[in-house]
């Protein structure tokens, strides 16, 4: 006897007592599926994307080992018995989707599974689904009770993708033309269409090919010269038709024309040129005769048929400029070799005498012959020996003045053209030249001369030949003259003066008679003899008595002395003539100077002059207004010299007195200058200021400036008339600057730059003295100064707060300044000189913004300090050199060991955590540099929109090099941007409307509507220029600072701009960039970043799944506090292959899915 049992639940129940007892206990099935949600996929063609919560092994307990998963395209499965229908129109499958099942998941997690290879694209499919256990039990599978109620969904269907690399084929088809392209990249492509116009830039309307299953079409019966522009569109299996491919285009063309060959001038002439050529070919083309160095046509459009052409109407022997044959189409043109030419010359015409002198002028008609053609002319004076003159003539003129007087001559002419080609000579003409005497003087003129028994005779030439041309040697003036009234002159040997000459007609021409008896009367005639031997007529007849020497000089007017400073006077004067300002002076200078102690002269006249003590006779034989002068020395100081001189000639007429002159002899130094100050220039480096006054009555000649080093100038080592110029050094080692005339009364100044940096802190003196005309010297005034820089060293560098014993105390660290502001190099940066640093100094603040008072100086070779850490207290410093220039700021750091990098509103910053502030020493980033961190606020990009734009970025914190994509290894550098006192503006908020941003009335905000201050919490954020776009980090809003900060990896442009925010946890997936990404390391699109707004500061988790629903990895902490990121590997590190993949973020009970692509 058997018992048999049933098991309920968990218990066994005997039903009937037998011999022998089996007792079966069941499991539990698993749990049915309730929330099974199909959506249709905007990823893949034929492809839905299913969702639902795992149930367990038994029940909601464990984890089942498999799914059971059913569509059917005609009915829903509502329960367990439509998932057994058998007939064939709707039986219910598996087999209508390809993609592999999912293995289930603990119960409880949330399952997704992207169904593919749904053929029927655009269908309605209804699905149902069971877990099965480890003893193949299914759960139960129903839609009753409201469960499972979005179990269906259309697969989708997308339009394929346009083809690739559309383009034309580079062979060129006569009146046809090409276009290739790549196979779609979508999967169920099947033809294509192609579309064509002459538009550029076209929407395809009407297909001029439709359903093409080939990559290529050919198209024909174009026009040439016509540019087609081409595009494709990809058809798939049900029709859909992609968008347009790019445009390509293609310009149709005949072949290259074939140019002409063997072009030559065929026959030139005087006013013509024949052109020959073999003729080229030109599909659709011509040929035409063109000027080759303009392009211009000459002889317009001809037919291959003609090899010849003729131009005509040239003047003879002109330039024909280069010729050239083209042959051309639309497609180009090809040409023969260019050639010149030049027509023949014309024998000249009418060649006739013009003038005939002693000179001939010929002349002759050009005959046609054009401007560039040139003459040679031939003479004979046998008509058998004929002489070319060397030079070729340009005009039609020529004279020949190279013929003796009385010769006959014959003449002829000839043209040739540029390159040489020649007439013949004209026949010859002859002719004799003239004899012509020089005409007689008309214009001589005599009178007395300036020495005793002279008489000076002045009179013009004429010319050679009448009163043409000029006198040539041996050409003569013959002089004669008498005492007797009635004498005729005529030439001959018995002429008393002959003057061999050369004379130009027209210039003027004397001669001094001398030794003739004083006072007598003497009258003149002149004869002018040519080169050939013919005489003038006699001149006019003149007459004049000598002269008699009766004149005395003229008086010296212009008497100078110069005393120097050994009591020695300097006279100058030029000399008079010896009748006034006439005549050589042949007498003596008497030199005549006395001495008083006043300021009154006593050579009151001649007399006075003549009875002065001192007085020096100067024999002399001068011609007027040369200069002579004397010596005077030992003269008597502190008195007045008055000097005065009269010249006579050699007859002892005496001229009057000169002009007077007195002096003082002055042994009196002048004064020194006032108000000597010397200082350094406070703004450029090594420059030294000197002013002073000179004052009024000074009687100083020239001042000298003199410059020492370390110790002042000797005075002592000047003496007077000791030479002082520019650049003398004294024995002391001092240097004279600088000589200058003084400004009485006046201000005057000096600078004195002083090159290198070898004196710098050294003390210069300078001494100043007046030097008068006689050599005196002042005592000198003196001054100093030393010599400084202006230019401040660059900022202490890299300054750190590190807190030790326990927070009680604190150190501040810092690395010195390599530079100065200006770009010098401190020489040891470590032990500076005191020019470059003398010192640092501290400055503490409450606040990070300030205000600022010194709290320590530490000198300059230190680089740390300790100090109490007990409040929270903010600290910078400066570099300060000997001369008080003081560098900028440097970075702030805090009690509590943060770096802050302050903007110039002093409200923004960026702030380093104690544990990332070591980043900006050299050691400790990948730089291998110390950094700085620079802030400019950007005005030009604050619009109605953006209410603060802030550039932060680092750079080399010695050179000031600026590093690009600075990055810290965590989002902890703290960026603050202040918003300003009134924000609004006037964006729309309809940009807002899909968040739910609206009024208190329901109704969207307006561009109008100002953000309230009390609620900038809400609607504004932080925003990152990228390098592509501007991305929502949100951040947090102080709104009592009116601030908005976030955790930061990047520097960069930061931006305060509207944004409206969810009170809880938000995402968009706008802020999921990029969507597609390419992990190879290349710094491109390498990792997938995830921003949210996360206000309360929730646990935020996200995972990554594949198209089966497998977790691939969970996504790890983004570049700011409220991101994520992945970097296209799964949890053991490994790359995971291209494809498209699943991310799940989960905060706040909140789950948001979506897909991203990796490439490989």
């Amino acid at each position: 006897m058997a018992l048999s049992a049933v098991v309920i639940g968990s218990r066994a129940v005997a039903l009937a007592a037998t011999k022998s007892i089996e007792i079966h206990v069941r499991t539990p099935r698993p749990a049915p599926i309730t929330d099974l949600v199909a959506t249709t996929s905007d990823v893949l063609d034929g492809a839905i994307l299913l969702r639902w919560t795992a149930s367990g092994h038994s029940g909601n307990a464990g984890q089942a080992v498999r799914y059971q998963i059913v569509c059917s395209t005609t009915a829903n499965i509502e329960n367990d018995a439509d998932w057994l229908r058998t007939d064939v129109s709707s039986a219910p499958s598996s087999a209508c989707f390809s993609s592999p099942l999912p293995l289930p998941a603990p119960a409880g997690a949330s399952e997704v599974f992207l169904t593919t290879g749904l053929n029927q694209f655009g269908a309605t499919y209804y699905f149902a689904i069971r877990a099965v256990n480890s003893v193949n039990r299914a759960g139960v599978w129903l839609r009753t009770g409201g469960v499972n109620q979005n179990n269906f969904a259309k697969a989708s269907d997308i339009p394929p993708l346009p083809p690739t690399n559309v383009r034309m084929n580079s062979f060129i088809f006569h009146h046809a033309a090409q276009v290739i392209w790549d196979v779609s990249l979508s999967a169920d492509a099947t033809s294509y269409n192609v579309f064509r116009t002459t538009v550029p830039g076209f929407t395809q309307s009407v297909a001029l090919a439709t359903n093409t299953p080939t990559l290529s079409f050919l198209d024909l019966g174009l026009d040439n010269g016509v540019t087609y522009y081409y595009r494709v569109t990809t058809i798939d299996r049900v029709g859909f038709e992609s968008l347009p491919s790019a445009s390509t285009n293609i310009w149709t063309h005949p072949p290259n024309p074939v140019g002409p060959g063997n072009f030559q001038i065929a026959e030139l002439t005087t006013a013509s040129v024949r052109w020959s050529w073999i003729a080229g070919t030109a599909v659709e083309g011509a040929q035409k005769l063109i000027n080759a160095e303009t392009g211009a046509s000459i002889s317009g459009d001809l037919s291959f048929s003609t090899t010849e052409y003729s131009e005509t109407g040239f003047l003879s022997g002109v330039f024909i400029a280069s010729r050239a044959v083209v042959s051309y189409n639309i497609t180009g043109s090809s040409r023969s070799q260019a050639i010149s030419a030049w027509t023949l010359p014309n024998i000249p015409s009418n060649f006739l005498f013009a003038f005939v002198g002693t000179s001939v002028t010929l002349q002759w008609n050009a005959n046609n012959n054009g401007p560039l053609v040139k003459y040679f002319v031939q003479r004979s004076f046998d008509q058998l020996n004929w002489f070319t003159f060397p030079t070729p003539i340009t005009t039609t003129t020529f004279i020949d003045a190279s013929l003796a007087e009385g010769a006959t001559a014959h003449y002829r002419v000839r043209a040739e053209n540029a390159v040489q080609a020649t007439t013949a000579f004209t026949d010859f003409i002859s002719t004799a030249t003239l004899r012509i005497p020089p005409a007689a003087i008309t214009d001589l003129a005599a009178t007395p001369g300036q020495a005793e028994g002279q008489i000076e005779l002045r009179w013009t030439a004429t010319g050679d030949d009448g009163f043409g041309g000029n006198l040539v040697p041996p050409s003569e003036f013959r002089i004669d003259w008498s005492t007797a009234v009635d004498t005729v002159f005529v030439p001959g040997p018995g002429n008393k003066i002959i003057i061999t000459t050369s004379a130009a007609q027209g210039s003027l021409h004397g001669r001094m008679i001398p030794n003739l008896i004083p006072g007598a009367t003497y009258y003149f005639g002149v004869f002018t003899r040519d080169n050939d031997g013919n005489f003038s007529g006699v001149s006019n007849i003149v007459y004049a008595w000598a002269q008699w020497d009766v004149t005395p000089p003229a008086a010296i007017t212009n008497l100078a002395v110069t005393l120097t400073q050994d009591a020695t006077a300097q006279m100058t004067w030029t000399s008079p003539g010896d009748d006034g300002f006439s005549g050589i002076l042949e007498g003596r200078f008497e030199v005549g100077y006395a001495t008083t102690l006043s300021s009154a002269s006593p050579f009151t006249s001649v007399a006075n002059f003549e009875s002065s003590a001192f007085k020096i006779v100067i024999p002399t034989v001068t011609t007027p207004f040369v200069q002579h002068g004397i010596v005077i020395q030992n003269l008597a100081s502190e008195r007045y010299i008055h000097f005065a001189v009269r010249s006579f000639d050699e007859r002892g007429n005496g001229s009057p007195l000169s002009n007077l002159v007195t002096k003082f002899l002055d042994n009196t130094p002048p004064p020194d200058v006032e108000n000597f100050i010397v200082v350094s220039d406070t703004v450029t480096d090594k420059l030294n200021h000197l002013t002073w006054t000179v004052p009024l009555s000074s009687d100083a000649a020239h001042l000298v400036l003199i410059r020492s080093i370390g110790v002042p100038p000797d005075r002592a080592l000047i003496t007077k008339g000791q030479p002082l110029p520019m650049g003398f050094k004294l024995p002391d080692q001092s240097v004279v600057l600088s000589t200058m005339t003084p400004i009485l009364g006046g201000a005057m100044s000096h600078n004195d730059f002083v090159p290198g940096i070898d004196l710098l802190y050294s003390t210069f003196y300078y001494m100043i003295i007046a030097i008068d005309n006689t050599g005196n010297i002042s005592p000198g005034r003196l001054g100093a100064t030393r010599l400084r820089e202006n230019t401040a060293p660059k900022e202490p560098v890299a300054l750190l707060a590190e807190i030790i014993q326990e927070k009680k105390r604190m150190a501040l660290t810092w690395l010195p300044p390599r530079y100065t502001v200006d770009g010098a190099t401190i020489t040891a940066p470590y032990a500076p000189m005191p020019h470059e640093i003398e010192k640092y100094e501290i400055y503490s603040s409450s606040a990070v913004s300030g205000p600022w008072g010194l709290l320590y100086q530490i000198a300059a070779d230190t680089f740390s300090h300790e100090m109490s850490a007990d409040a929270l207290v903010f600290y910078q410093m400066r570099a300060v050199d000997a001369f008080g220039n003081r560098s900028n700021e440097s970075l702030i750091v805090d009690s509590l060991g943060r770096l802050y990098a302050l903007a110039d509103d002093k409200a923004s910053y960026v702030m380093l955590p104690e544990h990332m502030a070591r980043f900006i020493r050299p050691q400790s980033n990948p730089y291998g540099v110390p950094l700085t961190i620079r802030s400019r606020e950007l005005p030009e990009e604050e619009t109605s929109i953006t209410y603060t734009a802030m550039n932060y970025w680092a750079e080399h914190a010695e050179t000031g090099r600026i590093l690009e994509n600075v990055a810290f290894p965590e989002p902890v550098a703290k960026v603050v941007l202040r918003y300003g006192s009134g924000v609004k503006g006037d964006v729309t908020f309809n940009s807002f409307k899909a968040s739910g941003l609206q009024s208190q009335g329901g109704q969207p905000l307006v561009s109008e509507d100002p953000v309230p201050l009390d609620q900038a919490d809400r609607f504004l954020g932080l925003y990152w220029d990228n390098g592509l776009e501007r991305v929502k980090v949100y951040g947090e809003v102080d709104k009592e600072k009116r601030t908005v900060s976030a955790e930061v990896v990047n520097l960069g442009k930061y931006y305060v701009q509207k944004l409206y925010r969810e009170l809880g946890f938000d995402f968009d997936i706008s802020q999921v960039e990029p969507k597609i990404i390419t992990p190879n390391n290349d710094g491109l699109n390498d990792v997938v970043i995830f921003r949210y707004s996360n206000p309360k500061d929730v646990r935020v988790t996200g995972k990554i799944f594949d198209l089966t629903g497998g977790y691939v990895a969970d996504l790890i902490q983004g570049p700011t506090a409220d991101s994520k990121k992945w970097d296209g590997r799964d949890s053991r590190g490994q790359a995971v292959p291209g494809g498209v993949y699943v991310f799940q973020l989960e905060a706040e009970g909140q789950i948001f899915n979506g897909t991203i692509v990796v490439a490989r």
